[in-house]
Formats: C-alpha cells, sequence, structure tokens
C-alpha cells in the first residue's frame, strides 16, 4: 500500500479516536502540554520572576504612580497598550514581588490561546486534529523568539495572532465563544498597531459570510484602528520606514535570530528611547522598592 495513503488513514483514525474524547478534556490536555512547552522555554519567567524592559519602567510604574486609569489613555511609541496597562493595574493588589509574576502568567496565558482556538472544532476548516495539533507546536515552538516569550510587553503579538485566528474562526454558536470573541479582539485592538491590519481581514470575512456575527468584529476592528490612529499624528517617529523596518522585523527574526533586530532602526520618543532590556525592569523595581 502506499505509504502516504497508510500516513492518512492513521492521520484520520487518530482525529475520530480525539473526537470521541469531551471537548474540554481535549482543551484541558491541549493546554497543559502547551504550558509545558512554554514554560521550558524560559523556566525563570516563573522561577525566578522580573520585569522585562517596558514592564517595570512603563506600566507598573504608571500605575503605581498615578493609582487610577489615565495610563491607559496614554500612548506609548506611538499607540495603546490596554492588555499590559491592565495588568499593571491589577498589579497594585499584589505585593510588590509578585507582580512580575502576575505579568509573566497573565502573558504564558496569552500565548497558549492561540494553540487552545487553533485546535478546537471552530478552525476544522484548516485540517485535521493532527495537522493543527502540528501547527499548535509550530507555533510555541519557533526558534529565535525569545524577545516575545513569556514578557506582557510582547504578549501584543499573540493577541494579534489570537484576534487573526478568531476573524477566520467558525462563527461563535455559544455566548461564551462570543464573548471570548469580543474580549480577544477588543484587547488585541487596543494592545498594539494590528486593528489596522486585522480590518481588511475583518471586512474580508464580513463580505464573504454576511452575519451578524462578523460584522461586530469588524466594527470592533475598526473602531481599534481609529482609537489607535487618533493617537498617531502627534507622534512624530512614526513614519512609513518604521512600518516597513517592523514588519520585516516580524517575518525575519525566526530566521535570522537576534540579528533580525538590525532591520529595525532606532526612534526617538517623547519618553526616552524606544525600545529597554532588562536593566529598565530592574532599576524601577529598585527605585520602586525604596517608595513609600
Amino acid at each position: 500500500m502506499d505509504r502516504a495513503l497508510i500516513n492518512r488513514i492513521d492521520a484520520l483514525r487518530i482525529d475520530r479516536n480525539v473526537q470521541r474524547v469531551p471537548s474540554w478534556c481535549v482543551q484541558l490536555a491541549v493546554f497543559g502540554l502547551a504550558l509545558a512547552i512554554v514554560v521550558s522555554r524560559r523556566p525563570d519567567a516563573v522561577s525566578n520572576p522580573q520585569f522585562w524592559a517596558e514592564d517595570g519602567k512603563f506600566w507598573y510604574a504608571d500605575a503605581y504612580n498615578t493609582g487610577g486609569i489615565r495610563p491607559f489613555l496614554w500612548p506609548y511609541f506611538g499607540y495603546l497598550h490596554f492588555v499590559p496597562r491592565l495588568t499593571a493595574l491589577v498589579a497594585q493588589a499584589l505585593p510588590l514581588r509578585r507582580g512580575p509574576l502576575l505579568f509573566n502568567l497573565v502573558a504564558i496565558v496569552i500565548e497558549i490561546l492561540p494553540v487552545q482556538l487553533l485546535v478546537s472544532s471552530r478552525l476544522s476548516g484548516l485540517g485535521g486534529v493532527s495537522t493543527r495539533m502540528l501547527l499548535a507546536f509550530l507555533c510555541l515552538s519557533l526558534p529565535h523568539t525569545s524577545e516575545t516569550h513569556s514578557n506582557i510587553t510582547n504578549a501584543q503579538w499573540y493577541l494579534a495572532l489570537l484576534a487573526f485566528l478568531v476573524l477566520v474562526s467558525a462563527p461563535a454558536r455559544t455566548w461564551g465563544w462570543r464573548s471570548f470573541d469580543i474580549l480577544a479582539v477588543v484587547s488585541s485592538s487596543l494592545s498594539g498597531p494590528f486593528a489596522f491590519m486585522l480590518a481588511p481581514v475583518a471586512a474580508l470575512v464580513w463580505w464573504k459570510r454576511r452575519g451578524r456575527k462578523p460584522l461586530e468584529l469588524l466594527l470592533i476592528t475598526i473602531g481599534g484602528a481609529l482609537i489607535q490612529g487618533a493617537t498617531m499624528p502627534g507622534v512624530k517617529y512614526i513614519s512609513s520606514r518604521y512600518i516597513v523596518n517592523t514588519i520585516f522585523r516580524l517575518f525575519q527574526q525566526p530566521v535570522r535570530g537576534a540579528g533580525g533586530r538590525e532591520w529595525v532602526v532606532s526612534y526617538e520618543c517623547p519618553l526616552g528611547r524606544a525600545g529597554g532590556n532588562g536593566r529598565n525592569g530592574a532599576d524601577s523595581l529598585r527605585a520602586l522598592q525604596g517608595a513609600p
């Protein structure tokens, strides 16, 4: 018998066996495996959590100093950061030493969420369960992406992937999934500039499906793009060159490794030089520990 046919039969057999298991069991198992993969790539995020770059210097410090919602309206690097700001606000209810752990745990969950959706039946159009599990594994094990792992500052990349998967997945049939979709798209649209790229996708999906639910997601992405766009006119360092270099970085860093960052040009922003390093978070932590 042809080898390809044998592999296909085995894949169908795996899919049939998985379908017999309750969906919540599958999701729980996938979450456990994904959690193990993510933590194994950066164990210190849990065993020795620390603020990473903007985590301490901006998100936590702004929430600590204002104690309110004003930082939610402060753009950084030309756009709003809803999820990091919200995480920092919640972290104020915890002791300072627990703040970095909360940041990292939220980032880890966000990193896993696209995988949870990917293996669900809503994306069965991408292939069988075994195929989607392979895609999920590749998503979590992509090389040369250490900068985006387990830190809330770069969780926006995984939120963008999650929002894209929500848009192209089968329409939600329950209130739970519908709430999940809205929360995912809102969080992504207000936590980075990705609403500008998601809006055309949402429009195409709505044009093809013509339903109320796709229309809701389209309006959310358009609203997010308008809100993010309103923060950009006064930011002189946002330019077409910056956008092009950011796109190059997105696609080339997994291949080139850390050297892929050479494609990104340094820009000055009103809050100081854009970007950061671990020292920023450590300095902020020491400063806050001596605060009243």
